[in-house]
């Protein structure tokens, strides 16, 4: 333990994962409340309804108040970059600059600009602009999260850049006999159309639509057992369910294009998040639990499901031969290239069933809304009162199955597929230095044997050329691609976690600032509680029932009373 709290790099990714994981509770709960802003908002234009109107003041109010906290723990990370992770900053200050610019630019800006429109302009300018106001607010949110996702997919499937040295006084920079290198980019769309961009960025936003509207569900679903704000309340709840629905199901679908990309593009990754250790020739099952145990190299307690994860990556069991098709292994990447199996296998299954949870939940409530008998159903309305707490799970498990399963890369390697155009039925490069020259470079086809690759690796850190005849070789670390040879794989194009934290840091000072980010974050956290205690107590008017003391604790406490009743724990009356 001592150990951890002196390593640098170590200290350097808990105050990340601190900072990042507080702000990531509002990105998401203010997309998607900005989603169903958006339709509320319209549907008061459209009928002028005085309900619409109160509804659509009470939820832009919770809408503040959450941006407000996520721009104040959003503006601590760009801190970070500098002060922990400067090295990284140097090498892709060219590339990542560029979009965190853009997103201030195009997207804080719109979404700043119109805010105090649509948080104060109620009374103030017409009902057209509020909403046009409205629109500028969700649509800033949404722009925000594509460059940031962008920016992410980057480090996670890097291109449209090269790397360069950095020169001093014309000079190429040299650091402890190393020269210093930067990403220099060469292609803007080409770094933001990188191939993981579009599959993450949908999944973020099916995220929040699900997150937000999870909160919404809590909220109406709290005052509707209380028979408070029943018109509010009640239409509340069928925007949100109708958007919980969509999310939910498309969290489905874009996770598994996504799970699929990560199988051509970051193999390791998807090892990792299955407990995959050893690649075989049979079909690769699907685990629901299990215990990875990386000084074994296996996966314990598992309850497979067979021939599972097969059939969710290539859509089929067997090859044009007939051969099984397994999913490649950890195996396939040397012990000091796998992350931290633990984390992302629980991070991921975490994820999963919590998604799962919710797609149920939504079934439910969308079935008994079309039988009509929805509000009778208080077991199902206390269920979706709590159900915001698993939708913020997901989204933040979510994001450490992408951080962790990456490591320990910090910018990702290149594909190791021969041609990722060709989709998970690619070949694989894998490499062998230890062997003769000329057989230190070889491809594996999903279906072809396994045996004889013992100590056959994917090529991060190495390059591949193709020569003259139509082979293939492994390039020396600091060899020129010669002429007649064609530069076919650089895995060297990367930077490894522990190569981009600052090098004048010291341990102790980042324990201290851990220690204090915690105690600001916890102070945080008790005021946003108090805040939104207020807000939902108090409600989108000011009709409180003299006996309706506490707030929402107040309130979860009785519910959970009514839940234990329900199930016979204890009978109404207070016997047992």
């Amino acid at each position: 333990m001592i150990e951890l709290l002196t390593d640098i790099e170590v200290m350097s990714r808990i105050q990340f994962a601190m900072t990042i994981s507080f702000h990531y509770l509002f990105p998401p709960l203010t997309i998607g409340l900005g989603f169903i802003l958006v339709a509320m908002e319209w549907k008061w234009l459209r009928t002028r309804d005085p309900v619409w109107e109160r509804t659509a003041r009470f939820w832009t109010s919770m809408f503040a108040i959450n941006f407000a906290l996520g721009v104040a723990t959003g503006i601590v990370m760009e801190f970070e970059f500098g002060t922990n992770w400067s090295e990284y900053s140097r090498f892709v200050g060219d590339v990542f600059g560029s979009m965190l610019a853009a997103e201030g630019l195009w997207a804080f800006f719109l979404e700043s600009g119109f805010l105090a429109v649509l948080v104060f302009g109620w009374d103030r300018v017409t009902p057209r602009f509020h909403f046009f106001a409205t629109l500028m607010v969700c649509l800033g949110s949404t722009f925000s999260s594509i460059w940031i996702v962008m920016a992410n997919s980057w480090m996670q499937t890097p291109t449209g850049f090269a790397i360069e040295p950095m020169l001093r006084d014309g000079v190429p920079w040299v650091v402890d006999g190393l020269v210093v290198n930067r990403a220099v980019l060469t292609d803007f769309f080409g770094a933001l159309l990188n191939p993981s961009s579009a599959n993450r960025i949908t999944h973020v936003w099916v995220g929040a639509a699900t997150m937000g509207s999870f909160f919404v569900l809590s909220i109406s679903s709290y005052w509707i057992l209380r028979g408070r704000h029943m018109a509010v309340a009640t239409r509340s709840f069928a925007f949100a369910l109708v958007l919980g629905a969509i999310g939910t199901v498309g969290a489905m679908l874009t996770g598994d294009a996504n799970a699929r990309m990560v199988a051509v593009h970051q193999p390791v990754k998807l090892a990792a998040m299955e407990g995959v250790y050893e690649t075989r020739d049979a079909l690769t099952p699907i685990t629901i639990v299990g215990v990875p145990e990386d000084s074994e190299s296996r996966l314990a307690y598992e309850l497979p499901i067979p021939a599972g994860l097969t059939a969710l990556v290539y859509r089929r069991l067997h090859d044009d031969k007939g051969r099984p098709l397994a999913v490649p292994g950890l195996d396939f990447a040397p012990p000091d290239s796998r992350p931290k199996t633990m984390l992302v296998y629980a991070s991921f299954h975490i994820m999963v069933g919590c998604g799962t949870l919710l797609v149920g939940l939504a079934g439910l409530g969308v079935y008994f809304w079309i039988r009509g008998t929805l509000w009778n159903q208080r077991w199902l309305l206390l269920l979706f009162v709590i159900a915001v707490v698993p939708a913020a799970i997901a989204n933040q498990v979510g994001w450490y199955t992408a951080e962790t399963g990456r490591q320990p890369w910090i910018v990702h390697p290149s594909s190791p597929r021969v041609d990722a155009s060709q989709g998970v039925m690619s070949p694989l490069w894998l490499v062998n230095p230890e062997v003769e020259s000329e057989d230190r470079v070889r491809q594996w086809t999903p279906g072809d044997p396994v045996a004889g690759l013992e100590g056959w690796y994917y090529p991060y850190g190495y390059r591949i050329s193709r020569t003259s005849d139509g082979g293939h070789r492994l390039l020396g670390l600091a060899e020129d691609v010669p002429d007649g040879e064609a530069l076919v794989y650089d895995g060297t194009r990367s930077m490894r976690t522990s190569e981009g934290v600052s090098r004048s840091l010291r341990s102790s000072a980042i324990l201290w600032a851990c220690l204090m980010f915690l105690l600001i974050y916890l102070l945080l956290a008790v005021l946003w509680a108090v805040v939104l205690n207020h807000k939902i107590h108090t409600g989108p008017d000011d009709d409180i029932p003299e006996d309706d003391q506490g707030g929402v604790f107040v309130a979860m406490r009785r519910a959970l009373g009514e839940i234990t009743s329900m199930t016979g724990l204890r009978r109404p009356g207070g016997s047992s």
